[in-house]
């Protein structure tokens, strides 16, 4: 018997985990170099989110092409500002709307990471 996905409170938990793992907090943030959209993070991050789900009984979430696009549209918008904001020329709601969204979750995360030479890097997963 499956169960259907359904967001509440508690099926956020991994989805926050994994902004945590891939991002940690910044209150002045450098201006990037350069932008690079790596679509190996998000695959990480829906295995690691699935593998939660599925010991919690519910349904495996899957990588969705038109919301990575907006997310990676979205992360080079910040990358580009500087900041670290939903909200960024347009508002979160209106952004979700356009991509015909009822219902959506979105996290963004900034972080140095000396793996990547020491540049910052944006990791934003959007889901439904």
């Amino acid at each position: 018997m499956s169960r259907e996905a359904t967001w509440t409170p508690r099926c956020c938990i991994p989805l926050l985990a994994v902004a945590f793992m891939l991002a940690s907090a910044a209150t002045t943030m450098a201006q990037p170099q350069a932008v690079q959209v790596s679509t190996r993070d998000a695959a990480s991050a829906a295995r690691l989110i699935n593998t939660y789900r599925a010991g919690q009984g519910l349904a495996a979430l899957r990588l969705d092409p038109r919301l990575s696009a907006a997310a990676a549209a979205h992360a080079r918008a910040m990358a580009a500002t500087g900041t670290l904001s939903h909200d960024i020329g347009v508002s979160y709601a209106v952004r979700m709307q356009r991509l015909g969204l009822a219902t959506a979750s979105e996290n963004l995360g900034y972080a140095r990471a000396a793996s990547r030479g020491g540049r910052p890097y944006w990791a934003l997963v959007l889901a439904r």
